[in-house]
């Protein structure tokens, strides 16, 4: 099988650990963009560093994409495009945009562009001369985002960009938070992260030593003071939110995790971003970081994230 892969660059040695491959397997064909030759979709699905992917359905090499190349695309999504709804993720490098005319000609057929709620994807990456075409219906793929990219906007109410990655979290891994009430922020300034969940309507306790954004600083409760100067209290209250985005290393991260679960409620939600410090980090070690996590949490889901650097996100819930 031929699959189309979005990640971060820095991790393309990862993926090829993680999914005990070689660089015969994986051919790079732009800056975070690679044709992985691959049998396992679960394997793919299950990658902690493969942000996004689709199944190759069709393609087009060399002298293919000079003769008629639009045609041959088109022809193909209008045999083998199921719904009437969908969304078209196009991707060029060093190619000729093709999108609108692609577009106009499926919309004047009877199909129906519709980017917000898609009821299909197609999905295609063009370059240089190859095309690789793949049709999917949404919930067949990793996330609703062109290579698995989504964009937060940015306003007058942006406290930090930190917020995007915790809005994608909570997309990608459809986090409900309509039956929580209360959240705990570690190491919450400037804020950014305690603003997203006070925006789900939680009530949020924020602790940090730092000042909070005046945004928000009369919109939380605010202890003042280091995680362990907050665990040293002995606090008697229980939280349905943890959420962690510390500039600390992973095994630290997981072990503080686990200090506060004793403030989590049973099968309360964690989010936590393990920060990947060394730059030559194994998947042994990231291992190592999960197994701690896993002594008071199941783990649901770990991705590297469009808006994560180098790190993993990772979504929990308490045993």
């Amino acid at each position: 099988m031929k699959y189309i892969v979005f990640y971060q660059d820095i991790f393309y040695d990862a993926i090829l650990d993680e999914l005990k491959i070689d660089d015969n397997s994986m051919k790079k064909l732009f800056e975070s963009c690679a044709l992985l030759y691959f049998n396992d979709i679960e394997k793919i699905r299950k990658s902690k560093f493969i942000r996004h992917f689709y199944d190759v359905k069709f393609e087009l090499n060399g002298n293919e994409t000079t003769n008629n190349e639009t045609k041959s695309i088109l022809d193909f999504i209008k045999s083998n495009l199921k719904t009437k709804e969908f969304a078209l993720h196009a991707l060029y490098y060093q190619h000729e945009s093709k999108t609108s005319v692609i577009l106009e000609d499926l919309i004047n057929n009877g199909f129906i562009n519709n980017l917000e709620n898609p009821q299909s994807i197609v999905s295609i990456t063009f370059v240089n001369n190859s095309v690789f075409l793949g049709i999917n219906f949404k919930d067949e793929l990793p996330t609703n985002y062109k290579g698995g990219q989504p964009h937060f906007k940015e306003n007058k109410d942006t406290i930090c960009r930190a917020e995007f990655k915790l809005l994608e979290a909570i997309k990608n891994f459809k986090i409900d938070f309509s039956n929580d009430k209360t959240a705990i922020d570690l190491g919450a300034s400037p804020g950014g992260w305690s603003k997203v969940l006070i925006e789900y309507g939680l009530k949020v306790d924020a602790i940090d030593p730092a000042f909070l954004d005046p945004r928000i600083e009369n919109h939380v409760e605010h202890y003042q003071m280091t995680t362990q100067e907050f665990l040293k209290n002995h606090y008697n209250m229980k939280y349905d939110v943890i959420v962690n985005d510390m500039k600390m290393n992973a095994d630290y991260s997981c072990n503080l995790m686990n200090e506060f679960s004793q403030y989590l409620k049973t099968n309360g939600k964690a989010i936590v971003t393990l920060k990947l410090i060394s730059i030559d980090y194994s998947n042994e070690e990231v291992d190592d970081a999960l197994d701690i996590l896993k002594e008071c949490y199941n783990i649901i889901a770990v991705k590297q994230l469009f808006h994560n650097r180098q790190e993993l996100t990772v979504y929990l819930n308490k045993k």
